[in-house]
Protein backbone atom coordinates (compact mmCIF):
# COMPACT_ATOMS: atom_id res chain seq x y z
CA UNK A 1 0.00 0.00 0.00
CA UNK A 2 1.39 3.51 -1.03
CA UNK A 3 1.68 6.47 1.27
CA UNK A 4 0.28 9.97 0.24
CA UNK A 5 3.27 12.61 0.17
CA UNK A 6 1.79 15.96 0.07
CA UNK A 7 3.51 18.62 -1.05
CA UNK A 8 3.44 20.84 2.19
CA UNK A 9 4.91 17.43 3.62
CA UNK A 10 7.92 17.93 1.12
CA UNK A 11 8.38 21.85 1.44
CA UNK A 12 8.72 21.80 5.26
CA UNK A 13 11.06 18.92 5.17
CA UNK A 14 13.38 20.25 2.55
CA UNK A 15 13.02 23.50 4.63
CA UNK A 16 14.19 21.88 7.67
CA UNK A 17 17.20 20.26 6.36
CA UNK A 18 18.28 23.89 4.88
CA UNK A 19 17.55 22.82 0.88
CA UNK A 20 19.53 24.76 -1.47
CA UNK A 21 16.26 24.89 -3.66
CA UNK A 22 14.59 26.92 -1.14
CA UNK A 23 17.60 29.55 -0.18
CA UNK A 24 17.72 30.43 -3.65
CA UNK A 25 13.53 30.69 -3.57
CA UNK A 26 13.72 33.09 -0.37
CA UNK A 27 16.94 34.92 -1.84
CA UNK A 28 14.84 35.82 -4.97
CA UNK A 29 12.23 36.75 -3.42
CA UNK A 30 14.17 39.32 -1.15
CA UNK A 31 15.68 40.70 -4.43
CA UNK A 32 12.63 41.71 -6.16
CA UNK A 33 12.26 45.39 -6.85
CA UNK A 34 8.99 47.20 -7.32
CA UNK A 35 8.64 48.74 -10.98
CA UNK A 36 6.41 51.55 -11.25
CA UNK A 37 5.03 52.25 -15.10
CA UNK A 38 6.85 55.59 -15.15
CA UNK A 39 10.10 54.02 -14.93
CA UNK A 40 9.33 50.98 -17.50
CA UNK A 41 8.71 54.10 -19.90
CA UNK A 42 11.93 55.41 -18.98
CA UNK A 43 13.75 52.38 -19.95
CA UNK A 44 12.22 52.26 -23.18
CA UNK A 45 12.84 55.68 -24.14
CA UNK A 46 14.90 54.95 -26.86
CA UNK A 47 11.82 52.13 -28.72
CA UNK A 48 9.19 54.84 -28.40
CA UNK A 49 9.13 55.44 -32.06
CA UNK A 50 8.13 51.60 -32.60
CA UNK A 51 5.70 51.62 -29.75
CA UNK A 52 3.54 54.48 -30.98
CA UNK A 53 3.89 52.87 -34.30
CA UNK A 54 2.80 49.35 -33.01
CA UNK A 55 -0.18 50.68 -31.01
CA UNK A 56 -1.29 53.02 -34.54
CA UNK A 57 -1.09 49.69 -37.17
CA UNK A 58 -2.90 48.05 -33.79
CA UNK A 59 -5.75 50.05 -34.37
CA UNK A 60 -5.88 50.20 -38.07
CA UNK A 61 -5.51 46.19 -37.64
CA UNK A 62 -8.59 45.69 -35.14
CA UNK A 63 -10.71 48.54 -37.20
CA UNK A 64 -10.03 46.21 -40.49
CA UNK A 65 -12.84 43.21 -39.50
CA UNK A 66 -15.54 46.06 -38.47
CA UNK A 67 -15.01 47.64 -42.22
CA UNK A 68 -14.92 44.42 -43.98
CA UNK A 69 -18.87 43.87 -42.20
CA UNK A 70 -20.03 47.33 -42.76
CA UNK A 71 -19.35 47.04 -46.43
CA UNK A 72 -20.30 43.99 -46.92
CA UNK A 73 -23.58 44.18 -44.98
CA UNK A 74 -23.65 47.16 -47.85
CA UNK A 75 -23.39 45.21 -50.97
CA UNK A 76 -25.53 42.56 -49.55
CA UNK A 77 -28.01 45.34 -49.36
CA UNK A 78 -27.96 46.69 -51.85
CA UNK A 79 -28.17 43.70 -54.10
CA UNK A 80 -31.10 42.37 -51.58
CA UNK A 81 -32.69 45.11 -52.73
CA UNK A 82 -32.16 45.09 -56.22
CA UNK A 83 -33.66 41.05 -56.26
CA UNK A 84 -37.02 42.82 -54.45
CA UNK A 85 -37.61 45.65 -57.29
CA UNK A 86 -36.90 42.53 -59.74
CA UNK A 87 -39.29 40.39 -58.34
CA UNK A 88 -42.09 43.68 -57.61
CA UNK A 89 -41.59 44.28 -61.30
CA UNK A 90 -42.23 40.84 -62.57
Amino acid sequence: MRQRVYRSDVINTCEQKGSLFFQDKKEEEEEKVDSSLGRILKLNKPETIYIILGCIGSLVNGGVMPGFAIIFSEILGVSLNLVSTAYIAT
